[in-house]
């Protein structure tokens, strides 16, 4: 059998994607962490609105389905438009390819006890089980098309890499149902076309492209430009190549003509629940094409490409040798690469929501894993650099690792972290709710407190009452959504402590869940009425509903002069009242 060491890696990989769905089972999940959940749930919602409720401009049914199922905090996934209906935010692609699994698990919850509404058991269980089945079928197609150019000792350690150290596992084997996924393969069947036709140009391979070009654009609009691949696959001369294809201009016609049946799909959708043909489903989302936040997208803590997925770093430094070894597919992909690039962090939510690491960069692995293949062939030249890289290649799959079980049971920021909490939690597998401080203040004390003093706000217990606030129990209670305390002050010219502590005892009656419903404490250190430092943290993280509990918010002692410490507390948006009792500083140093 030839390629053993590839197909083995292919099979361990299949395994590690098994593995990566039973240890985090979104199917069995409920609410926002079932695989019907949040975005995925907007692609999806064109299958049960058409073939379950037929109620594709209303969408009532969806009414039930929240209050059943809570898939999401809010029902975004469709937007009323003038004309009394609603229309669907995401494309229509992804329902079409999710359509052979809604089907099989329509059948079965129609045959079973469980209710056929679209988002039972059997739904989620198909979608997701259906998802494993795509990414097992885009990981053999990527293995095939990387032997064409590269040795079976090279393909083997790509395809580990690729799976075990960039996020692709979390998106092919847990979140499986986001469109990245399917992206992945539909890239990667796309190149085995491109392969099979720049061999033998014939009509049944420019059917293959045209239909890959028109679901991976029906799935992401922005994924057209796919199409450069084909286009720009074997180019050594410029006017040699564009002239062999003009020789097949007839095939070339075959492919987009496929591309815009598959794309009038979504026209069809738009005229039909808006009247217009083409609608902008995004509203106010856009894209920022010369403002692009490059650094904070390859580099942030808070959604750092480099940072989260480091072996990618390997994979670009790899277009050099890939240029050498195989230049007549090396412009294609590095069009395609830098194109898509350019599209994705330019988006304006650039870090694309509550996700692992930078997903929308999964569709190009197809073309880099290209580049991280001619990067290893290089480094197999040399025992020194096979030495070298060894290392570095297992701690950024141990990272990857570790940081997808902290994304789902350890504590891990998917959307808002920040230095001093990636420290935090880096490497440690026992994060408390506690540590979560750092995600709002950059300090946080946890040794034991030494040399303590202890100061009162004298103006603590009031008796005038501010809007949404009133003095109550010899504390204060905040009562409206968005409303402020006023600041108590301590009046202070010097600390010889190194840390502050401000600390109060707080009770709400219900739990505040969603990060901007959080209430937040305040510590501001003045010199007049300049703000020398800042800080708060959004203590709903540790209440529970109708117990008091001991919150606080530390800083270090700023060099700069200073003579006024103030806390304040704020309500955010929770309509949830808020009791604040003994409210008290403390000055100390380090154990």
């Amino acid at each position: 059998m030839q390629n053993k060491a590839s197909l083995l890696s292919y099979f361990i990989c299949c395994a590690m994607l098994i593995a990566g769905s039973l240890f985090y089972p979104k199917w069995e999940k409920s609410g926002t962490e079932a695989t019907l959940s949040w975005d995925v749930m907007g692609y999806y919602l064109y299958l049960p609105a058409s073939f379950i409720y037929q109620d594709l401009k209303q969408l009532e049914f969806q009414e039930d389905i929240m209050e059943q199922y809570r898939p999401t905090s809010s029902f975004y996934q469709a937007y009323p438009h003038e004309n009394g209906n609603y229309v669907m935010k995401y494309p229509v692609g992804l329902a079409v390819l999710y359509a052979p699994f809604f089907g099989t698990g329509h059948v079965v919850a129609t045959i079973t006890h469980y209710p056929a509404d679209g988002f039972s058991l059997p739904y989620q269980a198909a979608i997701s089980w259906g998802s494993l089945f795509v990414a097992f079928l885009g990981l053999w197609v990527a293995r095939k098309n990387l032997l064409h150019y590269f040795d079976d000792r090279v393909v083997a350690p790509t395809l580990l890499l690729l799976l075990f150290a960039t996020n692709y596992l979390e998106y092919a084997a847990i979140s499986n149902a986001m469109p990245h996924n399917y992206l992945f393969t539909l890239h990667s069947l796309l190149i085995a076309s491109t392969i099979q036709w720049h061999k033998n140009p014939n009509y049944k391979w420019s059917l293959a492209i045209g239909v890959c070009i028109g679901l991976a654009a029906l799935a992401r609009p922005t994924e057209v430009i796919v199409a450069l691949i084909p286009l720009l696959w074997g180019i050594q001369n410029p006017k040699s190549h564009f002239q062999k294809l003009g020789k097949h201009w007839q095939k070339l016609l075959l492919t987009a003509l496929v591309v815009a049946a598959i794309g009038s799909l979504q026209l069809i959708y738009w005229k039909y629940v808006s009247g217009n043909a083409l609608e902008y489903s995004y509203e106010d989302q856009g894209f920022n094409w010369f403002k692009l936040p490059i650094h904070d997208f390859l580099f942030s803590y808070r959604k750092g490409w480099f940072v989260y997925t480091p072996i990618m770093i390997f994979a670009v430094l790899g277009f050099i040798p890939f240029f050498k070894q195989h230049r007549t597919i090396f412009w294609a992909a590095l069009a395609y690469f830098l194109i898509h690039f350019w599209i994705t962090s330019a988006w304006e939510i650039w870090w694309y929501g509550g996700a692992f690491g930078q997903r929308a960069m999964i569709q190009s692995f197809p073309i880099l894993i290209f580049s991280l293949a001619a990067l290893l062939t290089w480094i197999l030249k040399s025992k020194w650099l096979i030495f070298l890289f060894i290392p570095i290649a297992l701690f950024c799959s141990w990272l990857n690792l570790f940081q997808t079980w902290q994304a789902h049971k350890g504590g891990f920021e998917v959307e808002n972290m920040t230095k001093a909490y990636y420290w935090r939690i880096f490497a440690n597998a026992n994060v408390t709710e506690m540590d979560k401080k750092l995600l709002d203040t950059e300090e946080d004390y946890v040794g034991k407190q030494v040399n303590i003093d202890t100061l009162n706000f004298e103006d603590f217990i009031y008796e005038e009452n501010y809007e949404g606030v009133k003095a109550k129990n010899k504390g204060v209670t905040i009562t409206t959504p968005r409303a402020l305390t006023p600041g108590f002050d301590i009046t202070i010219a010097q600390i010889d402590k190194k840390w502050v502590r401000a600390k109060a005892d707080l009770k709400r009656e219900k739990q505040v869940y969603g990060r901007w419903s959080m209430g937040k404490m305040w510590m501001t250190i003045f010199n007049g009425d300049q703000v020398v430092k800042q800080g708060a943290m959004r203590f709903d993280r540790y209440l529970q509903a109708g117990k008091w509990t001991s919150v606080w918010i530390d800083m270090t002692v700023p060099k700069e002069p200073f003579d006024k410490i103030r806390v304040h507390f704020e309500n955010a948006d929770s309509n949830n009242q808020l009791e604040i009792n003994n409210l008290q500083l403390e000055a100390f140093d380090e154990d």
